[in-house]
């Protein structure tokens, strides 16, 4: 029995050293090397599982609200520009209403009567017809240029007026040119705001000669204060003559409205024609029915000066009546020196120069502040009991006039006069003086026939 007890031992002996060696040459399992290592407790770098599943979950509900944001700001702001646009025609309608109910009620075409007066049925509009060159400028002659620094001085003298710079009665600028003769607005469009302040500058002065302060109301930038000049390209023969222009600016073009006039700076050349502006035969002084307080007008200028963009905005004012003291008989005056006067024809009166200084031809308005444009005229004279345009309504500082007499013509004037200088020029006679038509300012355009 002991024999068989230590053979069972033996047995068990080997078997333990046959499996011991077996097993010997397998690795032994590290535990450091396949076994996550244990972060020490409150370690915040790292995370488990969940941990990080729900942070990225929670990132991509932030940028889902993020971006849900955006589009509600988005479309908030898309409403409030739609919201705007709906104001500003709300408003441009309300405006239009208000001053059409301001606007030419009557009809105009017996204020457009007489001999020396045109109607243009296709606008509804009158005029005189057109002004011919001042003395000695030469209609052919190409613009001189101003210096940015000239420009900029001369825009400085125009003040604000309002908060928009387009509400109410207003003056606005236009460069046009047909599409046959390329733009050049960015090239002029400096020059003509400096043409357009040479023309106010007329009106300043000449107000200020009578102690009152008067300026052309213009559609204008509401920071800077300067006009805004609008690029208007008409068809190749919108040119050709100003009654087919003014046509095209009011029909076709939309510059119609009652509470503008439209001052425009035409890129060609009529030959020995300056200018064309629209008038009406009214000297009534009622500021809410006669037609030259109202729109729209147009004053065409082919000579670019501010002294012929201040004659023609004149004659959109309503000056000069036939019933003012010193008339031309042709919507013009004969007491020279100043920029409304001349002999428009041959059975004017002869011409007088009561102011001797040949420069106010240029640069003031009314010689003898008794015709057109006083900004105080005397109670009983003629400017207070008639027309006034220094009351016209496109002005800043306009008095409204109302007057329930009628205007009568005053005494003709003196037939004595002076004698002019002896190196003066008379004016030539506009109407014999043919709608000619000749290249663009620019040099682009083309010849046209002679026209009526």
């Amino acid at each position: 029995m002991r024999r068989r007890s230590a053979l069972f031992l033996n047995v068990l002996i080997v078997l333990g050293l046959i499996l011991s060696g077996q097993f010997a040459g397998l690795p032994i399992s590290n535990a450091t090397s396949t076994a996550r290592v244990a972060a020490p407790a409150g370690d915040a770098e790292t995370e488990s599982a969940p941990a990080l599943a729900s942070k990225r979950a929670n990132r991509k509900q932030d940028l889902r609200r993020d971006r849900k944001q955006d589009r509600q700001r988005d479309r908030a702001q898309a409403d409030r520009k739609r919201d705007d646009k709906q104001k500003e025609r709300k408003q441009d309608r309300k405006r239009a209403t208000q001053t059409q109910e301001q606007g030419r009620v009557e009809d105009w075409r017996e204020f457009c009567t007489g001999p020396d007066l045109i109607p243009l049925l296709q606008v509804d509009l009158c005029t005189h017809g057109p002004d011919p060159a001042p003395p000695g400028y030469d209609a052919s002659q190409p613009l001189q240029p101003l210096s940015p620094e000239a420009a900029s001085d001369l825009t400085a003298t125009i003040a604000c007026d309002g908060d928009n710079g387009s509400d109410g009665f207003r003056v606005q600028v236009l460069y046009v040119h047909a599409s046959d003769v390329t733009s050049q607005y960015d090239e002029k469009v400096s020059q003509l705001r400096a043409l357009a302040a040479e023309a106010n500058q007329i009106f300043q002065n000449s107000a200020a000669d009578t102690l009152g302060s008067r300026a052309l109301r213009f559609v204008q930038d509401p920071i800077t204060c300067e006009p805004t000049v609008l690029d208007v390209e008409v068809s190749s023969n919108g040119d050709d003559s100003y009654s087919r222009t003014m046509y095209e600016l009011g029909n076709l073009e939309g510059f119609n409205s009652p509470d503008r006039i439209y001052l425009s700076f035409v890129d060609a050349s009529m030959g020995n024609i300056c200018g064309v502006g629209n008038i009406f035969r009214d000297d009534r002084a009622d500021s809410n029915a006669n037609l030259n307080n109202v729109g729209p007008s147009h004053s065409l200028v082919y000579c670019w000066t501010g002294a012929v963009a201040a004659h023609e905005l004149m004659h959109n004012l309503g000056g000069v009546q036939l019933s003012a003291p010193n008339t031309s008989g042709g919507f013009h005056c004969i007491d020279e020196w100043d920029v409304m006067c001349y002999r428009d024809s041959s059975s004017s009166p002869p011409m007088r120069f009561d102011c001797a200084d040949s420069a106010l031809n240029t640069i003031r308005f009314d010689c003898g502040h008794n015709d057109y444009f006083n900004a105080n005229p005397e109670p009983g004279s003629y400017l207070a009991r008639c027309w006034n345009p220094a009351n016209n309504r496109f002005l800043i500082g306009a008095t409204p006039q109302s007057s329930a007499t009628p205007c009568t013509s005053p005494p003709p004037p003196p037939s004595s006069s002076s004698p002019p200088p002896p190196d003066v020029t008379e004016k030539k006679d506009k109407k014999d003086k043919k709608d000619k038509k000749g290249k663009s300012r620019n040099g682009k355009g083309k010849k046209h026939k002679k026209r009526r």
